[in-house]
């Protein structure tokens, strides 16, 4: 794998009523709470970094926002390609990978390729830009 190079990170608390946010993962704001941090729930939620550990309910986890993180891919993903959250689980995916409504949030770009759901690819983050229709 390539190094990491994160400029930027944060902290938030896990606030999922009863999901751990895996390492690697996309995490979104949690409307109801400043410091908190929730999965997914669609394309379009208010993304605020990348896990960088695997964090239990309640748990307090750093979350890099700027520079080169490692994501986990939802499948195939070429080398370049623009990243977008994929379903609720916090993996992205590569634009173009299902519907892409205008206010879909861009996580990065691939800097490595993946093959299979799960792998673990370095990205350059590029937090809050969004598509635009």
């Amino acid at each position: 794998m390539a190094e990491q190079d994160i400029l930027s990170q944060a902290t938030c608390t896990n606030n999922e009523v009863s999901a751990t946010i895996e390492k690697y993962r996309v995490v979104c704001a949690d409307p109801s709470d400043n410091e908190g941090g929730l999965l997914p729930t669609a394309g379009t939620d208010p993304v605020i970094g990348i896990s960088q550990v695997k964090a239990l309910i309640t748990e307090t986890l750093p979350v890099a926002f700027a520079g080169i993180s490692y994501v986990t891919a939802a499948g195939v993903i070429a080398r370049g390609a623009t990243l977008i959250i994929s379903g609720t689980v916090g993996k992205v995916a590569a634009k173009g990978t299902g519907a892409n409504a205008s206010g879909t949030k861009i996580i990065g770009i691939a800097l490595k390729a993946a093959g299979a759901d799960g792998d673990i690819i370095p990205a350059l983050l590029t937090i809050g830009s969004e598509i635009s229709s």
